[in-house]
């Protein structure tokens, strides 16, 4: 949630309350799904191509073995 809200998210979401909690609700319940990645790529503040070739990469790497 601070990567959106830092990104300057200026959608009305950002002025409420219950928006930000309907919100943290969400990501909480994604919690558990993400904890079992076997990888994660970082994409804040890098440009699409980036972050695609980051993810191949880590693709790739995971198929070799």
């Amino acid at each position: 949630m601070r990567r959106v809200l830092a990104q300057g998210d200026t959608r009305p979401m950002a002025a409420s309350a219950k928006a930000i909690q309907d919100l943290r609700l969400i990501l909480a319940g994604r919690s558990p799904c993400y904890a079992r990645a076997d990888f994660t790529v970082d994409t804040s503040a890098q440009p699409l191509a980036e972050t695609f070739e980051k993810l191949r990469e880590r693709v790739l790497e995971t198929v070799r073995r």
